[in-house]
């Protein structure tokens, strides 16, 4: 974290994330400059080998982000109460936009967090689509 910009302001002048996985006895870091957790699992998932899957919220099928934005970490949005509405979603407005079942969700969760109900997040569904995602370039 930085330092606060102004006296009485709570905001901080930069932050940094550094985020590895050891697996196997091998360290699998995250690019440098990334701005949120997501992006770095995302990046280390696509670095990870082949047929290696991460088992956290972050990759699962009834997982997503609000439109509206959200911050470094903590703020994934958890569906396994609702997934039949969930498994509908289509992008962000409409009838199958995630704004139709956002006030189903069942919590806030961690993206390391997992639960008794984890399915692989597969294809592009929701709202955020694919984990990983296809990495820009």
């Amino acid at each position: 974290m930085g330092a606060p910009t102004g006296p009485g302001n709570a905001a901080v002048d930069e932050q940094s994330l550094s985020v590895f996985l050891r697996l196997d006895g091998h360290d699998h870091h995250a690019s440098e400059g990334l701005h949120d957790i997501e992006s770095a699992l995302h990046d280390i998932q696509r670095h990870l080998p082949s047929g290696t899957r991460l088992k956290a919220c972050v990759a699962c099928a009834w997982s997503d982000y609000s439109p509206a934005g959200s911050g470094l970490m903590g703020s994934l949005a958890c569906f396994r109460d609702a997934k039949d509405a969930y498994r509908r979603v289509s992008g962000k407005h409409g009838p199958d936009g995630i704004f139709a079942c956002w006030d189903l969700l069942t919590e806030f969760v961690q993206e390391t967090w997992v639960c008794g109900e984890f399915e692989q997040r597969v294809g592009d569904p929701g709202y955020r689509g694919a984990f990983p995602a296809p990495k820009l370039c």
